[in-house]
């Protein structure tokens, strides 16, 4: 499969970099469980992923957007674990 252009830009160190592109979700997600460190999105993919991996685990703070229904309804303290950690 073709590296995409967000892939194509980074500089790439041997060992320090992994391009997985399977075609597989479980084959993807086992394979990012084993890293080390997540930087995640918000989605659940994401959380399990950064959850199963078990390392550190850097997250979007600003989720959801204060002051939406959405806020509202959800509990940040349920959601993210707190050993993870915020960012801006």
């Amino acid at each position: 499969m073709p590296m995409s252009m967000s892939s194509a830009k980074i500089a790439i160190v041997p060992g320090e970099l992994y391009v997985v592109s399977s075609g597989y979700r479980e084959v993807d997600m086992a394979t990012l469980s084993r890293c080390n460190h997540t930087i995640m999105s918000t989605g659940t993919y994401s959380w399990w992923t950064a959850y199963l991996a078990n390392g550190s685990t850097i997250y979007y703070s600003n989720w959801p957007k204060p002051g939406t229904v959405l806020d509202e309804m959800v509990q940040k303290s349920d959601y993210f674990l707190d050993s993870w950690i915020s960012m801006l």
